[in-house]
Order: C-alpha cells, then structure tokens, then sequence
C-alpha cells in the first residue's frame, strides 16, 4: 500500500514541478539577468550562452527566479512547446485535438495540435502522446530531424553504443550527427534511450536552427550557417546564407523578399500566400522545397535569378517574372507531393526544363506562356492551361492532358487521355450490379394475359367503336406522377393500335382542390377539419422542371372556413434566365397527395442563372439543394449541406464546415458571351480565427468534354465577414471560344480551402447575372393544366356517359379497396368493374403501372418482345372492348425482380414494360460503408482500398457494429424515402478472420471449397440488423449468400427484413448432381428465418453462342416459388441475339405457372410473322439443346464443376465451350435464320429478322476464330503446305478482327450493344506458331517466310495481324526471356487491369528488380509441346499471408489452363528452379509472377529460360542422410563444383513436410560424385520419431533418404521443434510456419508472431513477437506419464527496451476428446528483464492424471505474450518440456 501512495505522489510532484517551470506560460523578459535579484541557474553552465539567447528571443521563460533548471529532463509536451515557437506555428483550432490524453484545457494542447498539423510529430501510437513523459534522447533527434528536413544519411556507425539505438531512430541521428548538429557524450556514445536535458535539447534545436529571424524588418549580413524566417514582413538584402533557409508556417500568408541573397544550401518553403516568396536577382544553389500542406504558396522570380532545382512536396505556384542577364529562372523542377499534402494544385508561368512528377496524383496547370521543355510522368497527373510541353515521357497509365505536346514518348502499355481522347502509342480511339423485401406468399396465380377481344359486342364495355371514342381514362387529382404517367401511357397505346386519342379528365369530384402562384398554395378542402388546420397539418414539395423536392411543412398556414381553403404559405422559385415550370405537391395528415396544376415562369433575362441560389428548396441525397453539387477532397469532418442555422434571406443558407478543399458548383448554359456580374454573400461567426479562404470560380465546358478554361476570382479571408454578411463580387468575362472550342456550358461555384474541423462559413444568395442582357422581365403566370407527356387534361364532371377508365386506387370504393387491395403486395393489381367503371389499381403507383400494362397486353394486345420501338407489337384495331364481368387480379410470384443490364433509357423502360422493379439494395457495398481510408482500425494493417474488391473488414472488430449500426441509421435519417440498406459482402474471397493467423479463424470450407465466414459474417448482419430495426422497422437489409459465405448460418437466427441472396448459376442444375445440393442450400436457407433470394446469373453477355436454356428456366422459377423465395436478381447483361429469353424470364418472374410453350410460340409469330415463326424456334431450339444436354459433356463445364474451389457462376470468361459447338450447327443456324429474314411477314417483322440474323453474326464470327488446341496440326513439308498453314492462320485472325470490329458496331445500338465488353482471345494455337515458325527457320528465303516478314511489317496489316507475325518471327530464335532482370524497366512484361507491380533497387544483382504487390506480371514465352525447359529465378517474399505462385502459365484459347509453379517462401533471395514440360495442348505460355494479399509483396529478378534435358546436366541417383546432415550422389561431376543455391531439402518429420530450404553448407567429393549438406536436424523428444530428408538438385526431381529413427529419450522435452530450426508453410488454420507450433492471437496486425532470424539463441531462428497485446503460442503434447514437470523457455528484448509486455508460461489440460479442463499458469515475467541477454523463464508445474475425475490425455503448453506495443519485439527459443526424473 505504501508503494502505490508514494507513486501516486511522485506522479503528483511531478505535475506540480511541471507546472510551476512555467515553460510554456510566463511572459517573455527582456533578458535573463532582469529576473529581480535572484542568481540565475544559468549562470557558469556550458549551455549558459545558447539558453541566455533563447530567453532574450522569447523562446525559454522561467519560473521567474531566474530558474531555467537546464539539467533536468523535459517532457514531450515542453517540447513541442519549443518547436512550436521556433517555427511559429499557425494556431489550430480549439477543437482539434489528435490525442486522446491531451486535455483540450492543457497549457500545451494548442502547441501539440499545431506541431501534429504541421507533420513533425506523430505520437506514441494507440491515438497518444504521453505528453508528461520525459523525452529520450533518440526521440528528440527524431523530432528535430523530420521538423527541418534533414535528408537521410546511412544509418552508419557514428557512436560506440550505434547498436542500441532504435530502427525508427538511426537515420535521423545520423543526418543529425553528419551536419555536425549532435556530437554525442563522452566514450563516443549517444545513448539514445536516455532522458535528454533541457540544456541538451536547446543546444540540438540551436544547432540545426542557426539564426532565427522573429522579426519583420530588413536583413543584410551575412549568415556562417543556417537561418530560419518565421514571420512575414521580412526582406533579405545582398547577403550569403552559408546554410539552409527555412521560410516556416509562422510567415503565414505574408511576403518574403529575397534580393540580392545567395543561398548555398537548400532553401525551405513551409510558408506564404499566393503572393508571398518573392526571389530577385539571387541564387539558390541547392534545392528550392516548396512543402506547404494547407494552401498554395507562390514563388516568384525575377531578375538575375537562377534556381536550379525545386523540388515540389506540396502544390504550389512558380512564377518567372521578367528574368534579365544570367538569370535562369527555374530549370527543373521534381514534382512528389505525398498523400498527405492537402494543396496538390501545381501551377507553373515561366520556361522550365525539366518537369518530373512522381508523387500523387495532381492537377498541373501551365500558364499561358510556359513552355515546359521535357515532362516526364511517373505518377498519374491533369495538366490543363494554354502552356506548352515540348516533349512528354509518359511511363504511367491514367494521366490527362487538356492539349498535345509536341512530342509524347509513350512507355510500354501506356494509356493517356490527351484532348479528350484515350490514346496510347499505337492509338488514338477511347473505351470504356444489384437488389429487395418480406416475402408475401402470393395470391391467385395471375392468369396469362389472353388475347384483345377482336370483335365488341352488347356484352362488353367499349373503348373504341370503329374508330370512335367511348371511354375516358380519368385519375384523380391527388394522383402522382407514376400513375398519371401509367394513365398517358394507356392512352398513347391505345392510340397507337387504333389511331383514337382517350380524353384523359381529372377527378376532382372527392378529392381536395388545389390552386397555386409562386409561393403561395391554395388548398381547397373537400371534406373540411373540424378545428382549422395548422402547417404540421401539411408537407409540401416543389417540382421544379421535374425535380421534386423534400417534403416539408408549409412555413405558414391561414384558414378560410367559409370556403373550406387553406392557403399555404410555401418556397418560391426564382425566376432565372430561362423558363421554368413549376408545381406544388401537398400531402395532406391522412397521407393523399394533391399536385397543382403548372405554374410557368418564364424567363428574365436580367436574372440570375443560378437556380435555388438562397437554398430555400431542399432535396435527398448528400447534395441537398439541388442543383447545387457539393464537390470536395478528403473525408469527414468536411461538411456541406443546406442549413437553417443562418440565413441571410429566407430561412436557409449553405453551411461549411472543416471544409480543407471543397468546391460548391452549379453547371448554367451561359445567356450569353461577353460580361458577367457574380455574386455571393458569406457569414462567419464574429470573433472566427480560421485561415479559411472563399474563392469564386467559373470553370468552362464544350457542350460535351472536359475543361476548356479555369476562371478565378481573388481569395478572401473568411474572417473579412467577422459576425456580419458580407457581398463578394467579382465581374468576369465569358467568352464564345477558348482556344477555338466553342463554351456551351459553365461551372459556377465557389472554392473554399483551409477551414480547420469545426470552423464554419455561411454562403447565401448567390447571383450569377448576365450584365449585356437587352431583354425585359415578363410577369409570371400560373394554374395551367398539366401536360402530361403532351396529353391534355380536363375535369371529370359530375355526371358522365360512356366507360370510364380510372386508373388509380381512387377509382374504388373505400370497402373496394379493403376488400380487393388489403394484403396485396405493392406491385399487384385489380382491374375491376363497377358498373360502366373500370379501375385499374394497386396497392402502390408501381402496382397500378402494372395493372395499365396488363391492361394493354391483354385488351389491346400489346407485347414488348424486346427493347425499342421496332420490337414492341401493338396490333391494329378499330374497335377495342372489355368483356362485362371481366375481372383481373394479379401479384408477382417473387415481390422483386430485375435484370442487369446497362444504363440505356430504351433497355430501361422495357424492363420496366415488362414488370421488373428492383426494391432491395443487396449489392458489394461494405467498401463504400466501411472505407479503408476512414476505418483502418477494422482491416489489417496494410489493407490496400481496391474499391468493390477490397478485403472485407474485420467482423470481429471492436466497434464494428456499434459504427455500422450509427452509418445505416444516419443514411435512413436523411434518406427516408428509401427502403433498404446493402450489407453485401465486397466482390471478394478475402476475409479478415479467413486468415489462418486470426484467432477467430473458422477451421472449415464450405460447399464451394472455400473457408466458411457464414456464422461471422450473419452473426455480424443480425446485430446490426438488431440496432437499425429498432430504430427504422420498416427497413430492409439485402446481402449476399456468395463465395465465402454461400452456406447458410449455423448459430444465428436471422431476421425476415434481412434479404438474403443466394448467388448461383441455375442453368448448370441439368446436372443432378449440382440440382440436389442447390436444392439441399436453398431449402437449408429457408430456415434461417431471413426471406431467401435467389441472385441468377442467367448472363446473354459475355457468352458467344445464345443460352436459350428455356426448359431450366421455367423449372428453377417454378422451384424457387414452391419454396417461398421472395426475390429474385438477374445478372442478365442481355444479348438480345437471345431473342425471347429475357422475354420469357420477365415474363415467368411475374408467374412461374405461365405456359413456357405458349410464350414462346408468341414471341416467335409476333416476331418475325407465322410462316417465319418455325425457322426462329428450330433455331433457338438447336441452342436450348446445346445449353440443357450438350453442354454437360463439355471439359469446359466438366472443369468447372469439379474444381475444389469453384465459382458460384460457370467459367463465363472463358469460351472453350466454342470447341463444343458444331459446324453443322453453325451453319443450321444461318440457315434458319436467313429462312426467317425471307419468310417474315411484314416489313416491321423483316427487319425484326434481320436484327437477329446481324447479332446471329457475332455468335458465328466467335466460332469461326476460336482456336480448337486438341488439332493435331502437321509441320509442313512443303511451301504450299507452309503457305495453307501460313492462310489457315490469317483467316482466323482476320475472323477475330472482323469480330471485334461487329462488337464496336454494336456498341452504338441500342439493342445490339452488349453490356460486358467482348473479349479476344489467342486464335492461333502453339502447335501452329511452332510448325510454322519451324518451317520459315529453316527456309528463311521461302515465299512463307518472305510473306510474313511483310505481314509484320506492313501498315496495310491489322495489328493483331503484325504483332501474330512478328511472334512467329521471334519464335525462330528459340526461347528466351526478354528483359530477365527488369534493367529496361517493364519491358517485355505485362500486367492486368488489377496488377499492382513496381521496379525495385532492392535486387539480386543488377540495378533493378521487380516487386509485385497484387495480381501478376507476365511474359509471353515461346515453349513447344514434347520438349522439357528449365526455368530458374532469384525471388523473396515479404509479408504474412503470403500466398504467390511463380513460373509458368499455360493459357488455352480464352483463358488460363494450367500451369507449373513454385511458392516463394524466403524472406531473402533464393534461387528457384523448374524443370517444365509443357502439356500437348495450349495456346501459348507466360512466365508468371503472381500475388494475392494485402500488405505483401513477391520480388523477383534474373529469370533464364532455356531448353532442357537429363543429358545437359547431372541428377541426383541416390540421398542418404543422418540427423543434419545428407549424402546426395550425383550421376556425373557437374561443370563446377555444386554449391548451396543448388539444392532445395525438406525435411519430413512423422510425415509432415517442411518448406524447402537451402543447406546451410555443402562438401563436395569429385571422386564419389557426393555432395555433404549441412541441413536442419529434428531434436530429440520424450517419443520416437521418423525423419526422411527429400532432396532436389537445380530443380530437378526429388528423391527421399530412407527413413532415419531419432530414438525416443525419457529425459527429452516433450515438445518438437522447440528452437523454430524448421519452417513450414500453413499446414491448416492453425500450424503456421513452425509445426507443430500454433500461434493464436486476438485482435489484429500488427500483432506479428512468426519463425524469424532476426535473433536466437542456439541455432538460426528463435520465435518473434511484436505488438502482441495478447498472444498463446503454443503446442499440444500427448502425454505418456504425470507429475512434475519442468517448463523452460528463453527470453530475448533488445537493451533498452522499455515495454510493459509480459512472458508467462501455461499448461492447459485436456482429456482425449473435448474441451479444456484445468488451465495452470505460472507468474508473470516482465519481458524488460532481459534488456538484450538471453534470460531463462523456469517453472515446474505439476500434471495430474485426472482432474475432477476426467482423464488428462493432452497439454496445450504455451506461453501468454501481453501488452506489447505495436513495434515492441521479444524474442522466444530452446523451448522445453521434460518430465522430472523424480516427483
């Protein structure tokens, strides 16, 4: 007890002694001997000058005493103190606060935020700073060198004590030790882990910081070292600087002037506006750093200047004034801006040489002017302006150019957008799913849709009589929009198949009435309130021109009770220059909506363009005043939005908020050219410190493209405003042209930089006026009729005669609509008779769109067969009836249904013709909820943000839910319109906890083969299932059953508002087999409680043959409704060459039980006629055969089905299905199909025909130049055999052309265009490019071989043509890699669209290697079939969960076969050698370097290629070994001795095998042909055990040593491999790479357990933990005897450490089978006690035979590893368990 009270005093003296220093509060004295008469603590102290200086600069203050106590330690905080006043950093916000454990009321917090912001501290880790700890001395060098950036120096041996001094610290004490800035203490030492005096760290700051001007005023002498400027106001004047200028933070916006000053170092800019840095007439001979991380800055120079180097960390402006005699100017300029700079914006004026950008990516304006001589790009840049480069080096894919250099040198694979255009240097042309609710068991079966009543008799309600008009179609007057837009369309397609327009007449007979000006609504009630209403009464949206806005309450309402009128007091519109339409839409407390009749305001042309410019109408969505677009960069706290917080008119403005770089805007089509007012007013909070700036902006755009220019008005400082609204104003000039391309549209808006998290401005009223105007204003005019899709409306009298149509749920009786319409689902209908009455209505809008389209297919007789107007059937009529009597009720089998398709309007309205409506979002969406950028701390460290294919979070995370269950309620909050909230997994099989090294690591595979994530995942969706459902319990959660989580939960109860869909290829369940266990999932899914979905992936593109599976079709819906699945997502991407199929899904997702038959025999007749219907089905018939029967005997889908990890969709990317298509087929089908087109019968259902008979063509083109590899293909003997395989080969590539020519036709069709893009393939085989590269090899003067010399040369060939040419011409050359060693960069070798790849100086020999960190690299490689290669290659890998694979891939026609390969498992570099022999059928081979994980990397350098044989070289004939040590007997004495590199050994304990390693040395005897390898050996244990050794020489095949026993040994430790000697790969989800080791942790990276060489104790490897916070490495040992035991363990941390981790020993007791039974620890160690000696951990332990009478038959023995901070490291070895001799 007395222990804890004396520490608790210390830690409060300490805080008093801290406080009472008074170092960062007294006021400044004038100098340190005026401190009243007290001695000062200075006075005769080494550091007496240096620390007077710093008190009389204000600097150092005291306690008043004169005591400045130079010998004690300072702490963190005090320090930052003193960097913050050196470089005089700007003031943060009071808010802005990085560590938790800094107290916003603390003396130092406001020095802390501003040193953090500034990027020259980052903490202790965990979000702390431990600001009261003292600071060490290593981390005081640290600080110092990252705040004046200092380059790096190698980390070489300066001190004694070099070794002790920490990784993250050796680099900065050595820069600072190579300036001269430290010298260390006596005995050369440094001693970094020591507490750094007072004294100690002014005299380091001094040294580096040299002179410091705090001052405004001018300078002229000169300085022997370094001098830092940190305030503005300051002129340097005809002077030298011998060291480095530092222009800090603290010169803020101000000016700098630099005249006549030589600068001999390197010149910092951290400061300055963007009129600020001015250079005149001097030099700056090192390098100019522009490094300021907020705003702009601008240089300028002038005069006789010369800068010859710049290097731009942030953006910035670099100017050239008007430069006279030796003045340069700039010359290069290297621009590498990091991903933390939030100024990115580079501007340069001037001519510059060199421009060289490798940092992020950034936008790149060139001046009017500038001439950039050479630009060269090795990142991603948009560089617009009128400036011009001369040559550009473009090495990067993605940049964008807004005009043409001179000159472009385009890398290998490069793509750049220039002008526009996608190019790279062979071209110049550019390129370029998800859904749903509670199922409801449906009503009656809708009954399929008979044909229209041809003939009308006094039995039928008519709607046309012979050309005559008998009905109206009427909708009330509080209809929507969907459904008065369901009533025109009834009335055009009636119209259409009779030539007779319906009058379309509003009700308003029961319904209230409403009349409106701008502003103002009247609402004139049918059935008025018994006490007057008030505006919470009402809410109310403006539809501007379409655009409906959010519902709100009337601002205010007055009550006319004799009228029954309520007029509303409602947001106006302005008038703009262009006319607008306007409506009102009020909804009233019992929920019906009423719309106004137009109100028209027209156009004044004195009035702004700018629309809803106070933000009085708001609107969903983020951007929530429309048609304002909130643009900004970055994340959270960055906030724009509408408020009502201040208003400087009206009731709302916009709000700012923590706005770093945002952009405001609205796009207006300019009134005119020529002079333009612009206008805004802004508002900040009196007494506002922020260094915001406002900006305003018009941007200039062509009617379509990018920027043409970029217009600015000056900044302001947002404090100008101080509490009061202020007008900015700013008159531009528009011009018609910009550099000849014409301006047709204009982004107004503003840009608002620097606001700090939680600082705020107010913008309102804005005024974008076209000041050359000449037109006058015209009076607003209102209450006309609405125009619905140009039919005019007019009132439903009180009395009519003739048949009405009412569309809407207004046309029924209140007990029709609870008796027909109560329960239904939202997209069911009735179409009900009540006297001449017929109303078409459903429970929804959406449901009475449907029953008018049910209406129409079966009255009318009306069929959309497939997208556009030639493809909807409407037959001709005159008279058209409905039976008297005729009653229709209708639902939908499954209550959501939709295909993925494209964006195109007319494949969108026919879907919608055809009754699909998506209603749940299910889609991969936890990449945008949970992003990488903004939730680390839910992935493991390293995670890479790849969009849709980012590793999922992990699920187990701590915070997790409770942050998912916060996002989802947020977005309902503001989105309450919306139904339903995706939860979809990311498009992905990687998953956090699948990793073998997560503690939550499930241990099994699921029905797909891959590690089952169901319980985790839904054990993570039904809790935050359970959070948004209490709060929103209408809502929906969609997701997926897919990949990884594909079988459903065991240990969770979902929620039915939980939509799960099952991903699944259903047209592959002609297979029984596959049939059964989707049955066996689905029915299992049903019991989960969530409604069950099925995602169908029934895909028309990318397939090249039409998938007509119509049998497999109808009986999957008819399935999938008996078992009560209640949606359904088709990943369709339709190829409507499949003519009915979409059709007939649509057709079927509505009602399963329709007539498949009787469809199809429609859709053929209405088609293409009667005659021609025959031909059209015998031809989809020959398809629906190949799909249903002949595809099963397929390799293709054989492959798919049987691979132990499959797809949950058949291998679509692939066309070898082609080889399985027959020629007799093909041409069958040409022919029915040119039957069709001559047979059809009008002109209408001809060119229906041929629309078929065109996309038929791609199908049959896909045939045509599929290479069929199984040819066996003869090598020529002739040169007429030579020139037909030479022909053969040009016809299929001119096929393949012709192919890719049709897909880019069909591109720009509507119904032709096909979703997913077409793919190429490789159409010649390898067996043809190798006989005929043969043949033209050894008759190079043939006709063949002259031929294609010319094809590959010839501009006349397609490139396809030339590259296949100039391939077979480099085959003659036998194999070879190019470029082995990456010395050219990536020459020769390609990558994929997700390849993630780089050149490293990291390599084995050479300059250069390559690193790969996701995807592959490749390299096309000519190998021939029956010959055998050896490939060898010097690779490492980096990274846990390191899975790559590298060495040769074989690749059939359409995509990858099969390959040969090896695992890289050396953290060093390592020879690797294949033997290979390529299989008898490919079409062409890659060397591969492949990799998948996050945070890793395979590097790999030096690759030969070569032809191979047992003959070349000597084999291994026989491996005998001992314990460490092997005899491998070769055949013959190879060229030169063996060595080490040569051999790969596993050593194979009781039949598990290790990784192959290197021997550790190897003896050769030339005599006996025997190499002597030193190898791992096995430690003896308390049991015997078997060890083989399994040897390979050069990569050659592998041979075992017979068996050798290691003897059991009484006295031995029960545990193996106890000092990590030998390594493994993952043996399953536990063994990782030390078997039978097994490393279990909680939490996540950067928790790193794994077999190292970094240290040990005996041996090479030894265990290493780093960052453990909690950790179990451990084994389990059978036991053969009980009693004590001891348990032994040595224990390494480095000298100094100072960690509160701690090492204890356990031993947990288990019986035979089952769960833990009695868990022993031992004390625990702290780790520090070693402090770099390897120290023993010692425990006897007792183990009992029985423990509450269960048999003890096994020991988990480990050790519990806490509290290791992340990068604290300990080291484990000589493990031991040994039962005492004695008990």
């Amino acid at each position: 007890m007395s222990k804890m009270v004396n520490s608790r005093l210390w830690s409060i003296l300490l805080v008093i002694s801290i406080i009472a220093s008074l170092w960062g509060q007294v006021a400044v004295h004038a100098e340190v001997r005026s401190e009243g008469s007290f001695p000062s603590d200075l006075t005769g102290h080494w550091v007496e000058d240096t620390m007077t200086k710093w008190v009389n600069s204000g600097l150092l203050t005291g306690n008043g005493a004169g005591q400045y106590r130079p010998n004690d330690a300072i702490s963190r905080a005090e320090f930052a103190a003193l960097i913050d006043r050196v470089f005089n950093l700007p003031q943060q916000a009071s808010d802005v606060n990085p560590f938790a454990d800094v107290k916003s009321n603390a003396w130092y917090a406001g020095a802390i935020a501003n040193v953090y912001v500034a990027g020259m501290i980052q903490g202790t880790g965990k979000g702390k700073f431990d600001p009261i700890a003292a600071i060490t001395r290593q981390d005081a060098a640290v600080i110092v060198a990252r705040a004046f950036q200092l380059e790096d120096a190698a980390a070489g041996v300066a001190f004694t004590d070099a070794s002790q001094i920490s990784a993250y610290a050796s680099v900065a004490v050595a820069s600072l030790h190579s300036h001269s800035y430290i010298q260390g203490k006596s005995g050369n030492r440094f001693a970094p882990k020591e507490l750094i005096t007072r004294a100690e760290v002014v005299q380091m700051i001094d040294n580096v910081m040299g002179a410091l001007i705090k001052n405004k005023g001018n300078y002229e002498r000169d300085y022997a070292g370094n001098v830092v400027v940190n305030t503005a106001g300051v002129e340097l004047k005809n002077l030298v600087i011998a060291g480095d200028l530092y222009i800090t933070q603290g010169v803020g916006e101000g000016d700098v002037l630099l005249d006549g000053v030589t600068v001999k170092g390197k010149t910092y800019v951290f400061g300055g506006g963007i009129n600020s840095v001015k250079i005149k007439d001097s030099r700056l001979m090192g390098t100019l750093i522009v490094d300021k991380r907020t705003t702009q800055v601008r240089v300028l120079v002038s005069g006789a200047t010369s800068v010859t180097n710049v290097l731009m960390l942030s953006g910035g402006i670099l100017e050239e004034g008007e430069l006279t005699g030796a003045g340069s100017g700039f010359n290069d300029v290297d621009v590498d801006i990091g991903a933390t700079a939030q100024s990115r914006d580079v501007v340069l004026l001037g001519h510059f040489g060199q421009v060289h950008h490798l940092g992020v990516s950034v936008n790149v304006v060139l001046k009017q002017g500038t001439v950039v001589e050479e630009f060269t790009f090795d990142a991603i840049a948009t560089v617009t302006g009128d400036g011009t480069i001369r040559i550009a080096n473009i090495y990067v894919s993605g940049s964008n150019l807004s005009k043409w250099p001179d000159k472009v040198n385009f890398g290998s694979h490069i793509t750049v957008t220039i002008e526009g255009k996608l190019v790279d240097k062979d071209r110049t042309d550019g390129s370029s799913g998800s859904g749903t609710t509670t199922p409801t068991n449906p009503g009656p079966s809708p009954s399929p849709s008979p044909e229209p009543t041809p003939s009308p008799d006094s039995d039928s309600l008519f709607i046309v009589d012979e050309v005559v008009p008998r009905a109206s179609v009427v909708v009330s007057a509080s209809a929507d929009e969907q459904t008065r837009n369901a009533a025109s369309k009834l009335i055009n397609y009636i119209k259409k198949s009779t030539g007779v327009e319906l009058p379309l007449l509003v009700d308003r007979l029961t319904a209230d009435k409403l009349t409106a000006e701008n502003g103002i609504v009247h609402v004139e009630m049918f059935n008025p309130p018994k006490t007057a209403p008030t505006a919470a009464d009402f809410t109310v949206q403006v539809i501007t021109d379409g655009q409906v806005s959010n519902q709100e309450h009337p601002a205010s309402v007055s009550w006319n009770a004799a009228t029954k009128t309520a007029t509303l007091t409602v947001p106006s519109v302005e008038q703009t220059n262009a006319q607008q339409s306007v409506k009102y839409r009020v909804t009233n407390k019992e929920g019906e909506s009423l719309d106004s009749p137009s109100i028209t305001l027209p156009a004044n042309a004195h009035a702004s363009l700018i629309r809803n410019s106070s933000f009085e109408i708001g609107y969903s969505g983020i951007e929530n005043a429309y048609p304002w677009r909130f643009w900004y960069e970055g994340t959270a706290p960055n906030i724009m939005t509408r408020s009502d917080e201040q208003a400087r008119t009206g009731k709302y403005s916009l709000k700012l908020s923590g706005t770093a770089v945002a952009w405001p805007n609205q796009e207006v089509v300019p009134a005119g050219y020529g002079n333009y007012e612009y206008s805004v007013w802004l508002y900040t909070p009196q007494g506002s410190t922020t260094k915001g700036t406002i900006q305003l902006y018009a941007f200039l755009l062509p009617s379509e493209g990018d920027l043409v220019a970029a217009y600015r008005d000056v900044q302001v400082q947002a404090v100008s405003s101080d509490g009061n609204w202020t007008q900015i104003k700013w008159n531009v000039q528009i011009p018609e042209q910009v550099d000849g391309t014409h301006i047709a549209r204009v982004w107004v808006g503003v840009e608002a930089l620097n606001f700090a998290p939680g600082e705020i401005a107010y913008l309102d009223d804005f005024k974008f006026v076209y000041l050359d105007a000449v037109a006058d204003n015209n009076d607003v005019i209102g209450n006309e009729a609405p125009n619905n899709g140009g039919t005019i409306e007019n009132e439903l009298p009180e009395s009519y005669d003739g048949t009405q149509i009412y569309v809407g749920k207004r046309g029924l009786t209140a007990q029709e609509q609870d008796g027909l319409l109560n329960g239904m689902l939202g997209d069911g209908f009735v179409i009900h008779q009540n006297g001449e009455r017929i109303t078409i209505a459903g429970p929804t809008s959406w449901g009475t769109e449907f029953g008018v389209d049910e209406f129409l297919e079966r009255y009318v007789g009306v069929r959309w067969l497939m997208p556009g107007e030639d493809w909807e059937d409407v037959p001709q009529h005159t008279s058209l009836a409905v039976p008297i009597g005729d009653e229709v009720k209708q639902e939908p089998a499954f209550f959501s249904r939709t295909f993925e398709t494209s964006s195109k309007k007319v494949r969108t309205e026919w879907m919608r013709n055809v009754r699909m409506h998506w209603q749940v979002d299910f889609g991969h969406n936890l990449f945008n909820m949970l992003p990488v950028s903004r939730y680390p701390q839910f992935y493991p460290v390293g995670t890479v943000d790849k969009g849709e294919t980012t590793m999922n979070p992990c699920f187990k995370a701590d915070g997790i839910v409770d942050e998912s269950i916060r996002i989802i309620n947020a977005y309902f909050d503001s989105h309450p319109e919306a139904t339903s909230y995706s939860l979809g997994m990311n498009d992905t099989s990687n998953f956090c906890e699948g990793m073998p090294s997560n503690p939550y690591y499930p241990g099994k595979t699921n029905s797909v083969g891959r590690v089952d994530m169901s319980d985790i995942f839904f054990e993570w969706i039904d809790q935050v299932a359970e959070g948004v459902f209490a709060r929103h319990p209408d809502k929906y959660l969609g997701t997926y059953a897919y990949y990884n989580v594909y079988d459903p939960p065991t240990k969770v109860k979902l929620d039915p508002r939980v939509v799960v869909f099952i991903t699944d290829d259903r047209l592959s369940w002609n297979d029984g087999e596959l049939q059964a266990k989707a049955h066996t999932l689905s029915e299992e899914w049903t019991k989960t409680g969530a409604t069950v979905a099925f995602y169908d992936y029934v895909y028309g593109t990318p397939y090249m043959a039409p998938r007509t599976a119509f049998q497999l079709m109808e009986d999957q819906y008819r399935y999938a409704a008996s078992i009560g699945v209640g949606a359904y997502y088709s990943e369709l991407y339709p190829n409507f060459g499949e003519g009915p199929k979409p059709y007939l899904a649509a057709k079927l997702q509505w009602d399963p039980n329709q007539d498949k038959a009787a469809l199809l025999d429609e859709w053929y007749e209405r088609a293409v006629g009667t005659e021609a219907a025959a031909d059209l089905k015998a031809y989809y018939a020959i398809w629906q055969r190949f799909w249903e029967q002949d595809i099963y005997n397929s390799d293709w889908f054989k492959a798919w089905k049987n691979a132990p990890v499959r797809t949950n969709f058949m291998p679509l990317f692939s066309a070898d299905y082609l080889k399985d298509v027959s020629w007799e087929d093909l041409a069958e089908s040409r022919r029915l199909l040119e039957s069709a087109v001559s047979k059809a019968g009008t002109p209408l259902q001809k060119k229906r025909a041929q629309d078929l008979l065109k996309m038929f063509e791609f199908y049959e083109l896909s045939k045509k130049s599929y290479p069929d590899i199984s040819d066996e293909i003869a090598d020529p003997t002739s040169e007429d055999e030579a020139g037909a395989l030479l022909d053969h080969i040009l016809v299929k590539l001119g096929n393949m052309d012709q192919r890719m020519a049709l897909a880019a036709e069909f591109a720009t069709n509507d119904l032709y265009f096909q979703s997913l893009e077409a793919f190429a393939w490789e159409v010649v085989t390898n067996k043809e490019q190798a006989a005929l590269s043969q043949w033209i090899k050894d008759h190079s003067v043939g006709d063949t071989a002259r031929r294609i010399e010319q094809l590959a040369a010839a501009d006349s060939s397609s490139t396809r043509v030339r590259d296949k040419m100039n391939e077979i011409l480099g085959a003659t050359f036998g194999t070879r890699v190019v470029n082995p060693g990456f010395e050219d960069g990536m020459t020769g070798w390609f990558g994929f669209w997700d390849t993630q790849s780089e050149l490293t100086n990291d390599a084995h020999s050479g300059n250069q290697a390559i690193k790969v960190s996701y995807s592959s690299r490749e390299q096309k490689v000519f190998l021939k079939s029956g010959k055998t290669y050896k490939l060898s290659f010097y690779a490492k890998a980096t990274g846990a969960n390191n899975f790559n694979l590298l060495g040769i891939n074989y690749w059939g026609a359409s995509g990858l076969q099969s390959g040969q390969h090896v695992t890289v498992d050396s953290a060093d570099y390592k020879k690797y050698t294949l033997i290979l022999t390529p299989p008898e059928q490919f079409a062409y081979a890659t060397i591969v370097i492949y990799i998948e994980g996050s945070g890793v990397a395979v590097y790999a350098d030096d690759f030969t290629l070569t032809e191979w044989s047992p003959a070349d070289e000597a084999a291994l004939t026989q491996v005998t070994g001992e314990n460490g040590t092997v005899q491998a007997v070769l055949d013959r004495s190879p060229s030169s001795a063996p060595e080490a590199a040569d051999f790969t050994v596993q050593l194979i304990t009781d039949g598990q095998v290790s990784n192959q390693e290197h021997p550790a040395s190897v003896s050769w005897n030339a005599a006996t042909k025997t190499a002597t390898l030193n190898v791992s050996g096995v430690d003896q244990t308390n049991m015997e055990q078997s060890v083989k050794y399994r040897v390979a020489y050069n990569g050659g095949e592998t041979l075992d040593s017979p068996a050798i026993t290691v003897p059991a040994n009484p006295q031995a430790s029960l545990l193996r491999n106890s000092s990590f000697e030998i390594g493994y790969s993952g043996i399953d989800a536990h063994f990782t790479n030390a078997y039978p080791w097994r490393y279990w942790f909680e939490g996540m990276a950067p928790n790193i357990m794994t077999r190292s060489d970094e240290q040990s104790r005996t041996g090479k490897y030894s265990l290493k933990l780093s960052g453990t916070a909690v950790a179990w490495p451990n084994q389990e040992v059978v036991l053969t005897d009980y009693g004590d035991y001891e348990y032994s363990v040595w224990l390494y941390t480095p000298h100094g450490s100072t960690t509160k981790g701690t090492i204890q020993l356990y031993a947990f007791l288990l019986p035979a089978e089952g769960d833990l039974v009695a868990a022993y620890r031992d004390v625990q160690v702290q780790a520090v006690t070693s402090n770099g000696n390897w120290t023993q951990i010692k425990w006897n332990v007792q183990i009992p035979e029985q423990v509450d009478g269960t048999h003890i038959a096994r020991v988990w023995v480990g050790v519990e590893a806490l509290n290791f901070a992340p990068g604290e490291v300990a080291y484990l070895d000589d493990f031991a368990f040994v039962k005492s001799a004695v008990d």
